[in-house]
């Protein structure tokens, strides 16, 4: 029997996976001392859904290949960056608080972030647009 390549772990994420690790990014490039507004990652609610159908839509679709290693580490890193951009966006207020428009807007900013790349390029570009 031969051993699975490497990146089929990647391949065998769920998207309940998926979405907690670009969650866990999100959370981890925020600066110390702000939180989001618990709307944002609120397990049933109107956000995360939205991620949800939009990463079983890809793993779903047959024309592209599986979800694989760099998908996992661009996608990640956008996430990470959406923290940082609302770090720096709400750094200032009073609360402490990302509010839900400010990270709808940072996460609209993933479309153009440089590790998501647009077609014709094969990689990771469909995995940032994720209509937000």
């Amino acid at each position: 029997m031969s051993k699975k390549p490497k990146g089929d772990k990647f391949a065998a994420m769920t998207v309940d996976e998926i979405f907690s690790a670009w969650e866990q990014a999100a959370r981890d490039g925020l600066a110390a001392g702000l939180s989001y507004d618990d709307r944002i990652f609120a397990p049933r609610g109107r956000l995360v859904a939205t991620y949800k159908r939009a990463i079983a839509r890809r793993k779903a679709d047959t024309r592209h290949p599986p979800f694989n290693a760099a998908d996992f580490r661009n996608s990640t890193r956008v996430a990470r960056d959406i923290g940082r951009i609302c770090s720096l966006l709400c750094g200032d207020r009073a609360d402490h608080k990302v509010p839900f428009d400010v990270f709808e807007q940072a996460a609209g900013l993933a479309k153009v972030h440089a590790a998501c790349p647009v077609a014709p390029s094969i990689g990771t570009g469909r995995w940032c647009d994720v209509g937000v």
